[in-house]
């Protein structure tokens, strides 16, 4: 095992490099670290928000990061020089999470102000605004194979997007109150996890009824699909992680 110490405040994301060799950190402190895996060490310590980095991830050829701040903006770096690629400036309150497209070449923003951004990676220019939701957005993930946008929200719903013609395809209402996250596997199954002290699988594609896959005594604050498709992990605040195979 290797411990990572540096930060000046709660770490509140971490993500790892599609190859697994950095793992990008974000922290209330402001700051953004970069890390070398194999050494342990920060490669990069970069400023980047005023307040806490709320979300963090990588694009899919792990060359650049995305971040999500309390500042109400969201920003890209240049994964090895740290260098800022461009800021994203639109939301009205803090923007808590951030999803790079399958082909990296769009960026997508949620937070507080309920509406879901679609950035041009590379200018930094806003291409469509997705709006649906009545409460706050917590987790954004894309599906891998198809591009499609999954959003969760403290109104209690999972809805899906289609990013291309900017609108909503499918609202999904299992869950009973907040839904804090959501993620795709590769194979195109949807994980959630909310208040409801429960973490369910979706078959998106079919339009069932949600699997619950676990039952935790408190809320379930994350969820999480293995790359090879067929694991899950859930956790939360009963202090317990839950593992299974789908």
């Amino acid at each position: 095992m290797k411990s990572f110490a540096g930060h000046g405040g709660d770490v509140l994301r971490v993500a790892f490099a599609p190859d697994g060799k950095q793992l990008a950190s974000a922290c209330a402190d402001g700051n953004l670290r970069l890390w070398d895996v194999a050494k342990g060490q920060a490669t990069q310590t970069i400023k980047a928000h005023a307040g806490w980095v709320c979300g963090v991830t990588f694009s899919p050829d792990g060359r650049w990061v995305a971040t999500a701040g309390q500042d109400k903006t969201a920003c890209v770096w240049d994964a090895q020089s740290g260098a800022k690629r461009c800021t994203f400036r639109g939301h009205k309150n803090e923007v808590w999470t951030v999803a790079f497209s399958p082909d990296g070449k769009s960026v997508a923003s949620a937070g507080k102000d309920k509406i879901i951004r679609l950035w041009d990676a590379a200018s930094g220019e806003e291409v469509r605004s997705l709006t649906g939701h009545t409460g706050e957005v917590y987790t954004l993930s894309f599906r891998p194979d198809n591009g499609t946008l999954a959003s969760c929200s403290s109104d209690g719903t999972i809805r899906l997007w289609d990013t291309a013609e900017g609108r909503e395809t499918q609202k999904l209402t299992g869950h009973k109150g907040t839904v804090y996250t959501v993620a795709f596997n590769k194979a195109g199954q949807l994980f959630s996890a909310g208040s409801d002290k429960t973490a369910r699988l979706w078959d998106v594609t079919a339009g069932k009824e949600p699997e619950t896959l676990a039952t935790h005594r408190n809320e379930v604050l994350a969820v999480a699909a293995a790359p090879d498709g067929g694991k899950w992990a859930s956790a939360g605040k009963d202090r317990m992680i839950h593992t299974g195979n789908h």
